[in-house]
């Protein structure tokens, strides 16, 4: 019966991790795309005025190397 309950809360504990790890990719994505639109937005506000749009076509990579989760590698896609 020992056995039984360790490997269950084994399997419960990689549950909880799993979903902690899914929940920060989920976070630093919506961050990135927050981030992204902001700046845009500001872009159109500030720049249009002037016939000036020097950071409206940002690549997606120049932001994606900002964010990154805890010990993983940057997002870039």
């Amino acid at each position: 019966m020992y056995g039984n309950e360790m490997i269950s809360e084994r399997l419960h504990r990689y549950n909880i991790f799993c979903k902690y790890n899914n929940f920060l990719k989920l976070k630093s994505i919506i961050i990135k795309y927050l981030i992204n639109i902001t700046i845009r937005f500001i872009n159109i506000i500030f720049f249009e005025s002037n016939n000036m749009l020097p950071l409206f076509f940002l690549n997606k990579k120049s932001i994606n190397g900002i964010i990154s989760n805890n010990d993983e590698k940057p997002i870039l896609k």
